[in-house]
């Protein structure tokens, strides 16, 4: 019922549906229909086999419930279309995407039911926000359209000739968009599931950046090609590991955005949060901060957006070790409706800083909890395949949120039998040479702490020539993945040390 529900979500916060609009709804279908959705309506939580039951006391599979469901489904979706962009959080030029989008399929009915003069002059209004917001395709589409309209309904060859020329000037813009779009693709897809250092990928992305190069001198007017080649470059320099670079590329592209005439919020956004993103890996915390004030003028609360700008916010106050900051944006995130709506790998990199701030909690660095939740860590990396297949990257945190975990019981062994298994996994993936060297060095800290039979000091002794190792290559020079670091290793170091040595509280359960 995913898709049912995700659909009355839409039409209740975008459309604005409250009870009385569902209740008006309901009258244009049928009895059962109408039972159906209504028993959605009060009961969002069911799931397939439950609605199945509670509905007509069968399976999923019966013919009548398939039916029923994908009536409502093509109700809901075709209900979509009254979207009205009244907000004042829309920009002009999503006001003008929705608009235009909705106004071509006016133009398309129109024109299949055969009023082609009622869709000329709809065409050519249409086609001048086409332009003016290099909306390419349905540009073609237009200007195809006017180009015949003027060759045979007005005879007037001159017009028509412009209008065969703009579209196939269009039709050339369109295909650098496909173009970019299909390596963009090809590149973020090996990404995806990974945040290890891949320079092969990133030396691939970046040999089509510089490819399509004379296209991006040409300023062709398009919005697509812009968005996808500057986040092609951007990942791809990031896929090196050249954060500068990958900075650079984040920055060109908000400034073309910028420059034009409309405003593009969700490519500035985009750019911005990138920008922000680079700027905590290089350890430029106080030009991060400024970004993100600046972000936030455009972001609306619930959005995919607002949470990766809380996300942003979380790792700077960690970084400032403002880790109450930190824990209260994490809550905020936690306790926001939409937050189960986010995508998968959005939603883990939240757990997996709730794993480290709950761990802060309970040994009282974050102070004032009312009532501090132990973090499931074993679970939650039962949940995660792709962490753990994440062997030079997402791997290397759950590790040490385990450990932690395990330290803060007091559980020798359990520590004991990872110890092992733990330096055979640095010595095959966390090399010298590697980006994770930072990783492998404060691993190796932690594992001394068993073998000093959780004595601080002497803990602390036998690390300090690993201490200067992780000084000598700093957080902001190391090409290791912000989100692989949690807590800066010296900060976390320094917080374990000192739980150590503390006198014993009562462990939480």
């Amino acid at each position: 019922m995913d898709e049912i529900n995700k659909l009355i979500q839409t039409i209740s916060e975008s459309l604005g549906y409250r009870e009385d609009d569902w209740d008006s709804l309901l009258t244009t279908v049928s009895k059962n229909e109408a039972i159906f959705l209504r028993l959605l309506l009060q009961k969002r939580e069911l799931t397939e086999i439950e609605m199945a039951t509670s509905f007509l006391g069968t399976e999923p599979t019966n013919a009548n419930f398939r039916r029923y469901k994908r009536n409502i489904t093509e109700k809901l979706i075709n209900t979509i279309i009254q979207f009205e962009a009244k907000s004042p959080d829309f920009s002009n030029f999503q006001k003008a995407y929705y608009t235009l989008h909705k106004q071509l399929s006016s133009f398309n009915i129109l024109r299949g039911l055969g009023y082609t003069d009622l869709a000329y002059t709809l065409a050519k209004r249409l086609i001048k926000k086409a332009r003016f917001y290099h909306f390419t395709e349905i540009g073609i589409e237009l200007s195809r359209f006017l180009a015949r309209y003027y060759s045979n309904n007005e005879h007037q060859p001159d017009k028509a000739e412009t209008y065969f020329i703009e579209a196939q000037q269009l039709s050339v813009t369109l295909n650098s968009e496909i173009l970019i779009e299909k390596y963009y693709s090809q590149i973020t897809s090996r990404f995806i599931r990974s945040k290890s250092i891949k320079t092969d990928i990133g030396q691939e992305g970046l040999k089509y950046v510089q490819q399509l190069r004379a296209v991006v001198d040409s300023q062709i007017p398009s919005y697509k090609f812009y968005l996808y080649y500057y986040r092609l470059a951007t990942h791809s320099a990031e896929g090196m590991g050249d954060y500068n670079m990958a900075l650079e590329y984040a920055e060109r592209g908000y400034e073309h955005f910028e420059k034009q005439n409309y405003h593009n919020k969700s490519a500035k956004i985009i750019f911005l949060s990138a920008i922000s993103s680079y700027q905590i890996q290089l350890g430029k915390i106080d030009d991060a901060k400024r970004t993100i004030q600046k972000t936030e003028q455009l972001l609306t609360p619930g959005r995919t957006s607002w949470f990766i700008n809380k996300k942003l916010l979380i790792q700077i106050a960690i970084h400032n070790q403002n880790y109450k900051v930190a824990y209260q944006n994490y809550i905020d995130v936690k306790s926001h409706k939409n937050y189960e709506l986010l995508a998968k790998d959005k939603k883990n990199i939240f757990q997996l800083y709730g794993a480290y701030l709950d761990f802060l909690a309970l040994i009282r660095i974050i102070p004032d909890v009312p009532k501090v939740s132990r973090f499931r860590i074993n679970k939650f990396i039962n949940e995660v395949p792709e962490f753990n297949a994440d062997k030079r990257g997402m791997k290397i945190p759950l590790i040490i949120a385990q450990l932690l975990y395990y330290i803060y019981d007091g559980n020798y062994d359990a520590i004991e039998v990872r110890i092992l298994a733990l330096k055979d996994y640095c010595s095959r993936n966390l090399m010298k040479k590697s980006p994770n060297y930072r990783s492998n060095c404060f691993i190796k800290m932690l594992l001394t702490i068993p073998t000093n039979n959780f004595h601080p000091v002497a803990s602390r002794r036998k690390t300090k020539n690993l201490l200067d190792k992780l000084a000598r290559v700093p957080f902001q020079l190391s090409q290791q993945p912000s989100e692989v670091e949690v807590i800066p290793y010296e900060h976390l170091w320094e917080i374990i040390l000192n739980f150590l040595k503390a006198p014993r509280r009562r462990r939480l359960a």
